[in-house]
């Protein structure tokens, strides 16, 4: 793989400096992948020569397949993840800039008859100090509290994250989330809550369905009355239906910043 990373980039040199070493570890990492691939196979296999692996589950029977994992490898997820960014930024300048409106979840955690505890991959991830306590990095600043995001219950998850992405809507440049229908979903509840978040916003008080103490105490940091915003998310959720809202919000977010 190679990249031209002599692309003109409005970032700080410190930032330019960051992005240039990932960007020169991909390159290292490409030129022979092969070798790379069977020394990392071979660490796996050696390792794990006498584990259950492949004698235990599968997809076949509609189960979620069961992967062992240990540590080293959220520092590997988090390498990967690393090096996303600063590859999008040669040609979608200015990454670095606002805050992302990303709409990020946990699911309840399950043990195996043997008592090991199993959880989606990227509950793991964010369960983790990898994620708790990563360092600040400017193309990952998000809107969303790790409260909100680590709350098991989907409604207080969504309705916190939401709220907050509605709040710092001038600083949102970038929605999105892991999977598309994560996304999708983020839209319905959009769709169908309006009120309520609207409502919230307007008096500065919480939804009470919200009793997961972590969320209340980082909302109430955030949550002040705005009637304006309120005023705004109304007028154009009544006005023009729900497709226009979103182009409308996003209009808004774009002609503040610039």
């Amino acid at each position: 793989m190679a990249v031209d990373s002599g692309l003109p980039s409005p970032m700080s040199p410190l930032a330019c400096e960051r992005d240039a070493k990932a960007l020169q570890l991909i390159e290292e990492m490409t030129k022979n992948p092969s070798a790379v691939q069977e020394r990392v196979l071979g660490e796996i296999l050696s390792r794990n020569a006498e584990t259950e692996y492949l004698r235990s589950s599968g997809t076949s029977a509609g189960e979620r397949k069961l992967m062992p994992t240990i540590h080293e490898e959220l520092d590997r997820r988090q390498l990967l993840y690393s090096l996303l960014m600063p590859v999008m930024n040669l040609y979608v300048p200015g990454l670095d800039k606002g805050k992302g409106l990303y709409f990020l979840f946990v699911k309840a955690e399950t043990k195996t008859p043997g008592g090991l505890v199993a959880r989606p991959v990227l509950t793991s991830y964010y369960n983790s100090d990898h994620f708790k306590t990563r360092p600040y990095d400017p193309y990952n600043v998000y809107t969303s509290p790790n409260a909100a995001i680590l709350c098991p219950d989907s409604f207080q998850s969504m309705y916190a994250q939401m709220l907050c992405g509605l709040l710092a809507r001038h600083q949102v440049l970038r929605v999105g989330a892991v999977f598309a229908s994560g996304l999708l979903r983020a839209i319905r509840f959009l769709q169908l809550n309006w009120p309520q978040l609207a409502h919230d916003i307007r008096n500065g008080t919480l939804n009470p369905r919200i009793t997961d103490l972590s969320i209340q105490d980082c909302m109430h940091e955030v949550l002040k009355a705005d009637p304006d915003l309120a005023d705004f998310i109304c007028k154009e959720c009544e006005a023009f239906g729900f497709v226009s809202v979103q182009i409308m919000c996003t209009f808004d977010v774009v002609v503040t910043k610039n």
